[in-house]
């Protein structure tokens, strides 16, 4: 059994989801987190810790056709949870993972375009092995997530 979950992202919370996704606070508020492990995590997208709000500016500029200034509160990113139950993961070795992960990337990247794709960090320090997949919803020139993430993609 495969779970995908979507969150909105706007540009308060993008902060935020970078400092936890890149582990960037020392003292973490999820018990689950086991600093020891905190080495295994990987971004499958980008070779070193990026600023998401630099990346996500940078992907809808080299795109967006046009001028209108982009609304304060516009969902500049949709940031989906990729993960399973914790049998699924139990008996994986690291190559398994790493194609589970790989696929569920190459997927998205197929429907969404993998010039959207702002970052794709692997969790492997928690209970439950999971990526957090950043999309900036982008597609024909236009940035919109009502067009992009709407009822029939959904």
């Amino acid at each position: 059994m495969i779970v995908a979950r979507m969150q909105k992202m706007k540009a308060g919370n993008l902060t935020g989801s970078q400092k936890h996704n890149q582990r960037e606070f020392k003292n973490h508020s999820n018990e689950d987190i086991d600093q020891e492990r905190e080495h295994l995590n990987y971004d499958l997208v980008n070779d070193e810790p990026i600023n998401y709000q630099e990346k996500v500016k940078e992907i809808i500029e080299s795109q967006r056709e046009s001028t209108r200034a982009i609304r304060k509160d516009a969902v500049l990113v949709n940031e989906w949870i990729i993960t399973s139950n914790q049998l699924f993961f139990k008996d994986m070795d690291q190559e398994d993972l790493n194609l589970f992960f790989e696929t569920a990337l190459d997927y998205f990247s197929s429907k969404f375009g993998s010039q959207n794709m702002a970052y794709a960090q692997v969790h492997l320090d928690e209970t439950t092995p999971h990526m957090h997949l950043g999309i900036v919803p982008m597609s024909d020139g236009k940035f919109s997530s009502k067009v992009v993430f709407n009822r029939q993609t959904l």
